[in-house]
């Protein structure tokens, strides 16, 4: 209980009683009534934001979504660090963002007794996260980005970058000398 703040405490009570409720809601009802508990919980909703069915929210009171946002099935953000996600963003089915973690670099300690980190998730403008990626702690994905389905992102991914493969390749522009470099 020590990890949460009086406000995250409140939210994450909500969002385990009530949201639980309304993402498993069907049609454009469930959509409606997810964007108003969105409006009401978050730090931003904006105008234009899709949420399907199955979206797994923890933390709701550290999620900022913007304008013209779509969040597909199955998508699971547990925002106890913070996600941010900017305008005109994508995220396709069963990605995963966890903004905390339990500092597992700590060799020859139990669970319980390492301490509890929390780093938040950007997602710049104008930016694509495919299906059944994983977004860890603390990562920045830039503007105009598109992340491949699949990927792993463990590193900060700068503006105007595609990255994909499960190590997180990151490509430039010019994909011929990217994959003639490989090859």
């Amino acid at each position: 209980m020590s990890n949460y703040s009086l406000k995250e405490l409140i939210s994450t009570i909500f969002d385990e009683y009530i949201w639980s409720i309304l993402k498993h809601l069907p049609g454009l009802e469930g959509m409606f009534l997810r964007k108003i508990y969105l409006k009401c919980f978050t730090k931003k909703c904006g105008k234009s934001v899709v949420v399907e069915k199955n979206v797994f929210i923890r933390s709701s009171s550290n999620l900022t979504v913007g304008n013209n946002v779509f969040i597909n099935r199955d998508v699971h953000l547990a925002a106890f660090g913070g996600i941010e996600i900017g305008d005109n963003v994508a995220i396709g089915p069963r990605v995963v963002m966890i903004t905390n973690d339990h500092k597992f670099s700590t060799l020859g300690t139990n669970y319980q007794s390492r301490s509890f980190v929390k780093k938040p998730i950007k997602i710049g403008k104008n930016s694509i996260v495919g299906s059944n990626c994983y977004l860890n702690p603390g990562v920045s994905i830039g503007e105009n980005c598109i992340v491949a389905a699949g990927t792993s992102v463990f590193i900060d991914i700068p503006d105007n970058t595609t990255v994909s493969g499960q190590i997180c390749d990151l490509y430039s522009k010019n994909m011929k000398k990217t994959i003639r470099n490989f090859l």
